[in-house]
């Protein structure tokens, strides 16, 4: 079965979204298969898989010619379907549907939220979280239309797919819930991989020099949701009531909530224990992971999230909110506790930073936990369900 992988605008300041798609891509580039696979993206391809044998086709350049007369169509025939010289229905197609359909796409796979109209080919979606609808009171999900747009996007796409793709039970139950999908047409038990960097990484790499340990470490993004507060109010706490200076280290893009979080920071007092690095080489992060004191992941959205494995992974214990699916993700291997509360996150750093038994404990543990999920696990089970619609792929034609 010819099969288009749908990867969008990717680049490495996407976060967890980038590493996630690169594994799985970097992963079918060695293997093989009955299957054809070719990769659709926009803008530019990211330089780790430029080397790719896998065939990669930008969806706005190759067909530039025919998706610009299928436009200029479109609007001619909805101009004469409005004065009744035209009576059949306009469709509008994609330009990734206009493209795959001249490379003879037979299913295509969106293995990210990016979502493109698809009126006519089968696909698969995958789904990471439905948190617009759980909490839409974050800005991020509601301002700017963003939540009408997510709602007609998620509505379209969990309801015309083939198959919608999750990884946890908690995952399955809100697409049900929310959007009334088959149970049988949602396939859960689709885990993140640990990311193969964080797996195979066999070099110690030193801290920046303007890093001082002990520290607590959190690669997150600059969005409200991310809850990067409840950290500052933590360390606070250890401060004033525990008479326990532990510094904090923070990486992430900005996405509109920096400010307000250096705000917090010069008020908590914090100036001197808190470093914001902004987006950093993969090299810098492994060496933030191996060198700290815990992971901290307070985020208010889930169910699923890389870093925790990431850090599991290279030897960094881990404290994350307990969100629903996170214990279907992390098991019994990472201390949590209520987002809300910085007084139970502050007892967990200073049962971490005290008690070396405990710590080494969640390392190896974590260590383990990391190594259950990998990327040929996770492909595995893709390519059962490729084998298993092939059979249904097969009665029409590309």
């Amino acid at each position: 079965m010819n099969i288009g992988i749908y990867i969008g605008n990717l680049n490495p300041g996407s976060g967890g979204g980038f590493t996630f798609q690169e594994s799985l891509l970097l992963y079918l580039d060695k293997i093989e298969s009955s299957h054809k696979f070719t990769i659709f993206y926009k803008g530019q391809l990211p330089g780790s898989l430029r080397d790719l044998k896998l065939p990669a086709i930008a969806v706005d350049k190759k067909y530039r010619n025919h998706v610009l007369y299928s436009k200029v169509n479109f609007h001619w025939r909805s101009f004469l379907r409005k004065i009744k010289f035209h009576r059949k229905n306009v469709y509008r197609f994609s330009d990734l549907e206009l493209t795959a359909t001249r490379e003879n796409i037979e299913l295509i796979w969106l293995p990210s939220q990016d979502y493109v109209p698809i009126g006519t080919l089968p696909y698969f979606f995958t789904v990471w979280d439905l948190q617009h609808r759980l909490q839409p009171y974050f800005p991020e999900v509601s301002e700017k239309n963003v939540w009408r747009h997510r709602e007609a996007t998620f509505s379209e796409a969990i309801r015309k797919a083939a198959y919608v793709i999750t990884g946890t039970q908690a995952g399955k139950d809100e697409i049900i819930r929310f959007y009334g999908v088959p149970e049988e047409r949602i396939k859960s038990g689709f885990l993140h991989p640990t990311p193969v960097f964080a797996l195979q990484c066999d070099k110690t790499y030193p801290l920046p020099t303007t890093i001082s340990a002990p520290y607590v470490f959190y690669p997150a993004q600059f969005w409200p949701h991310k809850n990067h507060i409840c950290i500052l109010s933590a360390i606070k706490h250890l401060k004033e009531k525990e008479n326990t200076r532990i510094n904090v280290v923070f990486v992430g893009k900005d996405y509109g909530n920096r400010k307000y979080i250096e705000k917090k920071i010069l008020e908590f007092g914090l100036t001197d224990q808190v470093h914001l690095m902004g987006f950093v080489e993969r090299e810098t992060l492994v060496a933030l992971y191996q060198n700290g004191l815990t992971l901290v992941y307070p985020s208010f959205f889930g169910p699923e999230n890389l870093p925790p494995l990431e850090a599991m992974a290279l030897g960094l214990p881990v404290i994350a909110a307990d969100m629903p699916g996170v214990k279907e993700q992390l098991g019994e291997n990472a201390l949590l506790f209520e987002p809300d509360d910085e007084k139970q996150l502050a007892a967990h750093i200073l049962r971490i930073a005290s008690d070396k038994n405990l710590r080494e404990d969640l390392i190896s543990r974590g260590k383990v936990r990391s190594r259950s999920y990998t990327v040929e696990h996770y492909m595995e089970g893709m390519l059962v369900l490729f084998d298993k619609f092939e059979k249904i792929r097969r009665c029409w034609g590309a």
